[in-house]
């Protein structure tokens, strides 16, 4: 009997590291925008369904080199879309904290509630973008071993 499930290879691992990243900013986002109500996100459903689209995303691109083989065109698609997805909501983050920023950085330091939030911002900033970098490389590398 052929052994029917394939060891992931260093891009399946790193998609996993995209995936696992990609939850920490899902988490860190809503977080940051339920913590207060004075520092809620804009368009909050909006960056709750791109943050959940691209965990999707990435869990499909990791499933598909599994069943397809290595360098498919779907994995890659589902690649894009959430390197997409995740850009989408560091741009709204990004653009709704920017205000608070510098706020906290110039005349309203001793607020403790808006440096809480920019703390929380920053994880999901980082998880996002950990999810990128993760997802680029982790696209030009085998997927499963042959």
């Amino acid at each position: 009997m052929a052994d029917t499930k394939k060891k992931l290879a260093a891009g399946g691992k790193l998609y996993r590291i995209a995936c696992v990243a990609a939850l920490v900013g899902l988490v860190g986002t809503v977080i940051c925008s339920v913590m207060s109500t004075q520092y809620n996100l804009n368009n909050f459903q909006n960056v709750l369904i791109a943050g959940a689209a691209a965990v999707l995303l990435i869990v499909i691109a990791q499933w598909a080199p599994t069943k397809l083989g290595n360098y498919d065109l779907l994995s890659t698609i589902c690649a894009l879309g959430a390197i997409a997805a995740s850009g989408v909501v560091l741009r709204q983050l990004i653009m709704d904290r920017a205000t608070l920023a510098a706020g906290l950085f110039t005349y309203d330091s001793a607020n403790n509630t808006g440096w809480s939030v920019f703390y929380v911002t920053v994880v999901g900033l980082a998880g996002y973008l950990l999810a990128i970098f993760a997802l680029i490389i982790g696209s030009f590398l085998k997927g499963v071993k042959e």
